[in-house]
């Protein structure tokens, strides 16, 4: 019985820091008190209150432990610094829900999440086509650059793709003159650092589409292209080119250009290794992929 006991309080003690921390007010209050003490009188005029309002939610921060009182101050506890600062990444988080709130549980580390939340203040995030496009075609410039000179270099890490027409119009807008034909892909494999990882109803698509037959072969020809040997569907795309990453969401195999952010920082190379070895020990080759079909 007393066992019994104990673990309701817990529960019922966990359920009050929930309540606590449950307000605007009381997220106010514990960064009000992260710079300076308040008496009662003081704390409701700095926070433009009623008092019998900040009294009520001062009861709860206190039977929480968050705060505690000495000679009627209050002061934020080291357990309430450690909520606090906590609370903080939910609060960047919060900016981005628009993308990571799309995308199933399963589907993304928290490693990864913490470090992108982390990054929040070098994230572009603008949900409009014109923005996507606009970026996109800064990065693929660089890209198209490099090749036009004759300088196939550079790194390009893609995980989950959504539609090969969208690949072709690609290739037709920023390389017009090129004859897209095996010696192209060849070169482009050989030069860059490549490597891509999909699903299984992409890499369906890569098999049965006609325009790419003759040089299916080249496709993987150091192993770079993986499928998820499951039955994983990625609703999104996460990129590394250039020195930078974007995420995009993809709706009915479509690109979702009004859900995307940009992230440009040094960092971004060790932050995309998180999720694509999360994904890459999942994965087969797409020779092997073909030989199961």
């Amino acid at each position: 019985m007393i066992i019994v006991n104990m673990i309701e309080n817990e529960e019922n003690g966990f359920s009050n820091l929930l309540s606590a921390i449950s307000t605007g007010i009381t997220f106010n209050l514990l960064k009000l008190y992260k710079k300076n003490s308040y008496n009662l009188t003081d704390s409701a005029k700095q926070l433009g209150l009623p008092i019998s309002t900040v009294q009520d939610n001062l009861r709860k921060l206190l039977q929480s432990n968050l705060i505690f009182i000495r000679e009627k101050k209050y002061y934020l506890s080291s357990f309430g610094s450690y909520i606090l600062s906590n609370m903080h990444q939910f609060e960047h988080l919060y900016q981005l829900r628009n993308f990571f709130g799309k995308i199933p549980s399963d589907l993304i580390p928290n490693t990864f999440l913490e470090e992108i939340i982390a990054l929040i203040d070098y994230i572009d995030i603008h949900e409009t086509s014109w923005h996507f496009l606009k970026i996109f075609d800064k990065l693929l410039s660089k890209f198209k650059e490099k090749i036009n000179n004759g300088n196939f270099s550079g790194e390009l890490r893609v995980l989950g793709w959504w539609n090969l027409d969208f690949d072709f119009e690609l290739l037709r807008t920023y390389f017009p003159d090129k004859k897209i034909d095996a010696e192209f892909y060849l070169n482009f494999f050989e030069n860059i650092t490549f490597q891509q990882i999909i699903d299984e109803k992409f890499a369906l698509e890569l098999f049965n589409r006609e325009e790419i037959r003759d040089i299916r072969k080249f496709l993987d020809k150091n192993n770079d292209i993986r499928i998820i040997a499951n039955k994983t569907l990625f609703n999104f795309t996460i990129m590394e080119i250039e020195g930078s990453m974007c995420l995009f969401l993809v709706k009915n195999n479509k690109l979702d250009v009004n859900h995307h952010f940009f992230i440009n920082h040094p960092k971004i190379h060790s932050i995309f290794d998180i999720i694509f070895n999360y994904y890459m020990e999942k994965t087969i080759s797409f020779h092997k992929f073909l030989e199961r079909i």
